[in-house]
Order: structure tokens, then C-alpha cells, then sequence
């Protein structure tokens, strides 16, 4: 369980780096849509900066109140598709900097035992608070790398990615 201190100081680290590359993008590059179909930078942006808000600090006191809690979320089953479009991505970034904080206090004062306990999810076969913030970190990553990617991208490699996306 050496790895706590990583994940913790990898999501201590997201909401800086996340507001720093959206500074260097262009307005208009954030908005734009390079494949049809998917999200924008725009896009993957509120929707990272909702996710802890939304998802995952909800989780986080289920395990805190809960001995073994069941877990139903199913990933783009709970908005529309102009949902992440349609937000203020400043506002969004607030609060993800607020909720960002809030997860990581919480998980800074629970106990050794806490980061093993057991929940029922239906996508994974085993679930703890440990696992459920390795998958917070990966899954801030990999956000934070499509941004990066519609943003940098030359458009003739991005086509050719757009089949892999």
C-alpha cells in the first residue's frame, strides 16, 4: 500500500496542471470540435473538472458510512450529450479545485484499514477506496492527455487517430 502517497500527490497535482494547459490553448481551439463525434477540449475539461464533485466524493462517504457499499454508476448513462458542451468551464474549474480539495482531506486522515475496505461495483471485479483513486488518477490522465492531444495534434495525424480515439 506504499502507492497511497503517489495517487494522493498525483491528485494533489491535476487541478494546477489541468488549469495550466488550458491557459496556453487558444480560445477558439478549446471550443472546436477536431473529430467529429467526440468530446471537445471544452468537453473533456468539464467533464474532469465535475467527475470528483459528481462521482467520486460521493463514493468516498459511502466508504466512510457504509461497511460494504454497492456501487450502480455506469459511465454516460447520467447526461445529456450536450451536458459538458453547454457548461461554464471557468465555474467548472472552481469547483473541481473545491471538491478536489475536500477528497483529499478526507483521504488524508482516514486510517491504514480504510484504504482496503470492500465495495460491490458493477464494472469492476473488486473495488476499494484505494482502487476507486488509482482509477481517479488514471482517469485524470487520461482526460488531461486527449486535451492535450486536440490541442497539439496536426490535423492529418488526428484523422488517422480518430479511428483509436
Amino acid at each position: 500500500m506504499n502507492d497511497i502517497s503517489a495517487i494522493l500527490a498525483g491528485l494533489e497535482s491535476t487541478p494546477p496542471l489541468l488549469q495550466s494547459m488550458l491557459e496556453m490553448i487558444e480560445e477558439e481551439r478549446v471550443v472546436e470540435c477536431r473529430i467529429p463525434g467526440k468530446w471537445t477540449i471544452h468537453e473533456h475539461a468539464c467533464h474532469l473538472a465535475t467527475v470528483d464533485a459528481d462521482v467520486f466524493l460521493p463514493r468516498w462517504r459511502r466508504f466512510e458510512k457504509e461497511a460494504s457499499p454497492r456501487f450502480t454508476y455506469f459511465a454516460g448513462e447520467s447526461v445529456a450529450p450536450d451536458h459538458y458542451r453547454n457548461m461554464d468551464l471557468s465555474a467548472a474549474l472552481r469547483g473541481f479545485v473545491k471538491a478536489r480539495a475536500e477528497l483529499l482531506e478526507r483521504a488524508h486522515t482516514v486510517d491504514f484499514t480504510f484504504w482496503s475496505r470492500e465495495a460491490q461495483h458493477p464494472e469492476y471485479h473488486r473495488y476499494t477506496p484505494r482502487i476507486m483513486m488509482r482509477h481517479l488518477l488514471l482517469h485524470d490522465h487520461f482526460h488531461m492527455y486527449r486535451i492535450e492531444e486536440l490541442w497539439l495534434t496536426r490535423d492529418n495525424y488526428l484523422r488517422g487517430k480518430a479511428r483509436h480515439a
